[in-house]
């Protein structure tokens, strides 16, 4: 489950971070709040195709970073929770104290992407 979700230098977002609990979660805000950047930097950590247009003005890279509690995961039908492993350990990914994994991306206002 994401947990936290940290953006900076995307679009309007100068800097923002969110934390989410279990349970439904809403985005709300006026036009021109950042909605939509929010969206667009979850696409970023899903592997969405990076655009440097989408770096604030003034800045030379957008980061965005999730963090992701994977403690929930001990509930996983086996099957789902064994590839979980083997995706993780192929990746060379440590979890962290707390059960959870930080995935970060960043995209250079150059075109330059980094994961």
């Amino acid at each position: 489950m994401l947990s936290e979700l940290r953006i900076s230098g995307l679009g309007v977002i100068d800097e923002a971070v969110a934390e989410f609990a279990p349970g439904l979660s809403v985005l709300t805000g006026e036009t021109g709040a950042g909605k939509t950047m929010v969206v667009t930097g979850l696409r970023l950590l899903a592997g969405g195709r990076a655009d440097p247009g989408r770096v604030r003005r003034g800045e030379d890279k957008a980061l965005v970073e999730g963090r992701f509690d994977l403690a929930a995961a001990a509930t996983m039908d086996t099957g789902d929770r064994s590839a979980l492993d083997e995706l993780l350990e192929d990746a060379d990914v440590e979890l962290d104290e707390d059960g959870s994994v930080i995935a970060a991306r960043r995209v250079g206002a150059d075109g330059r992407s980094r994961a």
